[in-house]
């Protein structure tokens, strides 16, 4: 197994909601999990000390959540316009291909 934070995420039908597991596999074997958020209620002019993680610890929920399916609001999946790039250099490949009387590969 890979040391490290990992994250996964998974629809939870049964319990209409996400599952979000978060697993920290140690060098000596051990594994770290959370096992749930808690969310503070203050009022208006409170303040509250914000958990500090490290950069590791974020990109597995980045990446978990990636994989799970969900993408930040407003960003193309990189695959669609990918798609629309390969179409348009095939498109160049037929123009150049037929101005120069060949076929290109």
């Amino acid at each position: 197994m890979t040391q490290g934070w990992k994250c996964q995420v998974t629809d939870s039908l049964a319990r209409d909601g996400w599952e979000i597991y978060l697993l920290n596999h140690r060098p000596n074997g051990t594994v770290d999990a959370l096992s749930n958020f808690t969310l503070y209620h203050s009022e208006k002019g409170t303040s509250y000390v914000p958990p500090v993680v490290d950069r590791e610890f974020l990109q597995a929920i980045m990446d978990g959540l990636w994989h799970g399916g969900f993408r930040p609001t407003g960003v193309t999946d990189v695959r669609e316009s990918t798609a629309a790039l390969k179409d348009h250099l095939n498109d160049m490949r037929v123009i150049v291909g037929s101005k120069l009387g060949v076929k290109l590969p």
